[in-house]
This record gives structure tokens, C-alpha cells and sequence, in this order.
């Protein structure tokens, strides 16, 4: 029975219905386009701050002082903890454990960041970086050891799930193949007749059980959005 100018019970539920479905739909239209806008600014975020960390140290390792027909040679020292397979490999960008630790001075009596402070003579750098803190670091002292034991700055990487972590950070020496072709070197410790490697990577935000990261589809990071960089260079006086 219809009332004038009113609707039955039946039509008033109809249209609550609709109201409803169309209220559920714009809630999650709106998650979704929030979703995709936190991804977007957060990876905005990161390749900025792993462009400017990736070109800092690239700039800083094209400074090390190198002398490879010295007797020992002079080059630049790299570590990497025992028992991890380095460099990485493909769809490898987190390796457990890992880490690195370079040594290498920049020409004394210059202003050459960190080294900023006249006489420029803390001309010795040191860079590290381990899984465990996913931050690199740098310091600088009079010599190797006093770098080492200097408190370092953090050059990118932050604690907290949703902010940047390194995850890879690799330095590794290139040498004259054939055809004059640079090849990887076989350890840390080969002369770079080629040059060095440089990569970076970092973790961008929190897992996202919806992604699935094509460069590590069965590790880590596979729930992971990732942002790499990676550079062959020559040092200075190479």
C-alpha cells in the first residue's frame, strides 16, 4: 500500500541499499588512489635521497688517491664480512649479513668534504655500511685508524620500517678483460686496471603483500619496492 507522495518500505530499503553500495565503492576508490599516491611520494622521497647519497660517494671515490705500480700499491681498501658471497648477484639485492667498510685517502691540504677544515689534513675516509643498521656512513681522520674510530655521518638511511634503508651498498674493482673489456675482478683486493663498480640500493617503505619485486621474486625484498643505482668510474689519478 503506497501513502501519497511517499515511498513503500520496500522502495525506502532499496534505496538505503544503493546509498550504501555506492558509499562502500567511493571508500574504496579513495583507499586505493591513497594507496598509490603514498607509493608514488614515498619513492619519490627515496630515489632523491639515493641519488644525492649515490652521487656523493661517487664523486668522493673518484677523488682516492691511487698508485697501482707502488710497491704495495695504493689503492682503495675494501672489507666485506666474512662468510657472504660479494658482489651481489642478479635478482640479489639483499644478502643477510651483509655489509662493507672502505679505506681510502683524498688528496691532503684540500677542502674536500668531510676533510673542511684547514689544514685539510684528515685527508683519510672511511665508508661503511652493514644490513643490520641499513645506513651509510662516513668519516675522515689524519689516518685510517682515526677515521675508523671517528664517529661517522649518516649519508642516507634511516631507522623505522617506513623510511629509506640501504640494502646493498657494493664497491668492487674492475679489470682490463679481453678486447680491453672491463670484467669484475675475482676478490675485493685485485687492482682496478679498470676502474671500480658502484651500486646502491634501498628499500622504499613497508612490505606491500600486493607487490611482488621482479628483481628478487623469491627473496627478501620480494614484497619490496627497491630503487637502485649503479656507476662504473675512474679514480682521479687512476
Amino acid at each position: 500500500m503506497r501513502k501519497q507522495g511517499g515511498q513503500t518500505l520496500i522502495e525506502m530499503m532499496i534505496a538505503l541499499t544503493l546509498a550504501m553500495v555506492i558509499s562502500i565503492a567511493t571508500i574504496y576508490l579513495y583507499s586505493a588512489q591513497l594507496k598509490i599516491f603514498y607509493h608514488t611520494a614515498r619513492k619519490q622521497q627515496t630515489t632523491e635521497e639515493i641519488q644525492a647519497a649515490f652521487e656523493v660517494v661517487t664523486d668522493l671515490l673518484r677523488q682516492a688517491e691511487m698508485c697501482l705500480t707502488c710497491n704495495p700499491a695504493q689503492q682503495i681498501s675494501i672489507s666485506y664480512p666474512a662468510g657472504v658471497a660479494n658482489p651481489n648477484g642478479a635478482q640479489t639485492p639483499y644478502l643477510a649479513n651483509d655489509g662493507i667498510s672502505l679505506d681510502f685517502s683524498v688528496p691532503s691540504g684540500y677542502a674536500i668534504w668531510p676533510n673542511s677544515t684547514t689544514p685539510y689534513a684528515s685527508n683519510s675516509m672511511h665508508l661503511s655500511w652493514s644490513q643490520a643498521s641499513g645506513t651509510l656512513l662516513l668519516s675522515n681522520g689524519p689516518n685510517a685508524g682515526a677515521a675508523q674510530a671517528a664517529s661517522g655521518v649518516v649519508i642516507a638511511g634511516t631507522t623505522g620500517k617506513l623510511n629509506t634503508s640501504i640494502v646493498n651498498f657494493d664497491v668492487w674493482p674492475l679489470a682490463v678483460g679481453a678486447g680491453n673489456v672491463p670484467t669484475a675482478g675475482t676478490s675485493a683486493a685485485d687492482k682496478p686496471t679498470a676502474g671500480y663498480h658502484v651500486v646502491l640500493t634501498a628499500r622504499v617503505g613497508a612490505n606491500d603483500p600486493a607487490y611482488v619485486n621482479q628483481l628478487a621474486p623469491n627473496g627478501a625484498m620480494r614484497n619490496y619496492r627497491t630503487i637502485t643505482y649503479e656507476a662504473d668510474i675512474l679514480p682521479r689519478n687512476w
